[in-house]
């Protein structure tokens, strides 16, 4: 999990179905996600990389998303609507 640097963005990564989803944070606890990205697809090892699974949700020091995947063997970047923020 990554929060943005100015505090109005929760991102998570979810490794077993392999997305990432962002969270406005708001004064208010209401927890539904305005941005998922599904990840598909697999990679070489057949054992490890069989699907997505999305590692790491991150946010650079310019506040772009990024997701790692290491089912994929990918990094991944995603836009956010700030506007949608709390």
């Amino acid at each position: 999990m990554s929060v943005d640097k100015t505090g109005k963005w929760l991102f998570v990564a979810n490794y077993n179905n392999g997305s990432v989803a962002a969270y406005p944070i708001k004064a208010t606890v209401r927890w539904r996600s305005s941005a998922t990205f599904q990840h598909a697809g697999k990679s070489v090892d057949a054992q490890r990389q069989s699907g997505p699974h999305a590692h790491i949700a991150a946010i650079s020091p310019d506040t772009l998303r990024v997701g790692v995947d290491l089912g994929l063997d990918e990094v991944l970047s995603y836009r956010i609507d700030p506007a949608k923020a709390g």
